[in-house]
């Protein structure tokens, strides 16, 4: 006798819960098709306000009295949540045995750990922190929201990988004790918000000119780490016939965990000022002859006549030569050098 559609049977995991041991192993006890919360409870108001995950584990089964082969076997969603704030996906854990827990953990491993960070923790960020507080070079990227760092404790013992949710920043002089001379530099301020609490305390140093002088805990940025395949369902955007080798989606993403946009308000800003775009005059280079005015001191200025495009500009001083950096400084390249500080 051959397998019939009302042989295949989705049957439940040994816990239908989302504590840390739900799932596990496959039971007898069939998922009957139809049933109000056969698997999942009901979205309760908390969780519809802040969101929420639920992971249940479930098996595909065949039950017959006969051994015919079962082929062509595959799962998938035909029919979109009803609620446009609800969102299905399907993943294969591998396991027969594995729990809740370990399911979460593959979903939360979706990077691994990258090169090291370009910021530095300042002073110790302690267990229960919603926010962190780092510094960096000027000219470094600055973090963006959404990005994910891990941090590592010092004594590499604990762990915790961390998203932007928000960011302020500012240039800030600190001064550093030198040998009893008091030397006054400038970094970048980072303040961050985070999206979950740090898990435990970990240790950050006053800021230095260079490398921190005592162990820190480690910062590393996150690569996407492509190993899981999720399954969902999209409503096509346009309609599909017969013979067609390509079909359009409305998206090819869903939310695997909940996120929410909000609006952040531009204060005192010029539109489009953030935007700016510097496009060179013409394709070759103009040689002009300044005259420096004795200003103060050992202060003179001059005037180059019109606009200069970022690091295109180059000056001819006493035997020596000097090229823009793009940051607004002259610095020195070739010939005679006979300047201590930056132009």
């Amino acid at each position: 006798m051959p397998i019939s559609n009302s042989d295949v049977k989705l049957f439940e995991s040994q816990r239908l819960t989302d504590e840390k041991d739900g799932g596990g192993r496959v039971t007898g006890n069939e998922v009957i098709d139809g049933n109000v919360n056969n698997l999942y409870q009901d979205i309760s108001r908390i969780d519809r306000t802040i969101g929420d995950v639920a992971l249940r584990k479930a098996f595909i089964g065949i039950n017959t009295n006969n051994n015919a082969p079962y082929l062509g076997s595959h799962l998938i969603l035909t029919e979109p949540p009803k609620d446009a704030n609800v969102s299905v996906l399907l993943f294969n854990t591998d396991s027969q045995t594995d729990e809740r827990k370990d399911a979460r953990d593959r979903i939360e491993s979706y990077v691994v750990p990258g090169i090291k960070g370009n910021w530095e923790l300042i002073g110790d960020q302690l267990k229960g922190q919603r926010a962190m507080v780092g510094y960096q070079r000027e000219e470094e990227r600055i973090p963006e929201i959404g990005d994910v760092y891990k941090i590592t404790t010092p004594d590499e013992q604990v762990s915790q990988f961390v998203r932007i949710t928000g960011i302020t920043h500012q240039i800030v002089t600190f001064t550093y004790n030198q040998g009893g001379n008091y030397v006054d530099f400038d970094r970048r301020k980072l303040e961050m918000d985070i999206s979950a609490p740090l898990i435990t305390t970990f240790t950050g140093a006053p800021p230095v000119p260079g490398a921190p002088e005592e162990p820190t805990s480690a910062i590393h940025t996150t690569q996407i780490a492509d190993t899981s395949r999720y399954y969902g369902i999209q409503s096509v955007s346009a309609d599909i016939t017969a013979g067609d080798l390509t079909v359009k989606a409305n998206s090819v993403y869903a939310p695997l965990v909940p996120s929410a946009k909000v609006e952040t308000p531009v204060l005192d800003q010029y539109g489009g000022y953030t935007g700016k775009t510097m496009v060179a005059t013409a394709s070759s280079n103009r040689t002009i002859s300044c005259r420096f005015v004795h200003i103060s001191g050992n202060q003179s200025r001059t005037y180059v006549q019109r606009g200069v495009l970022p690091k295109t500009l180059s000056l001819s001083l006493d035997g020596g030569t000097y090229e823009d950096n793009g940051a607004g400084q002259l610095v020195y390249k070739s010939g005679s050098h006979q300047y201590s500080a930056q132009l």
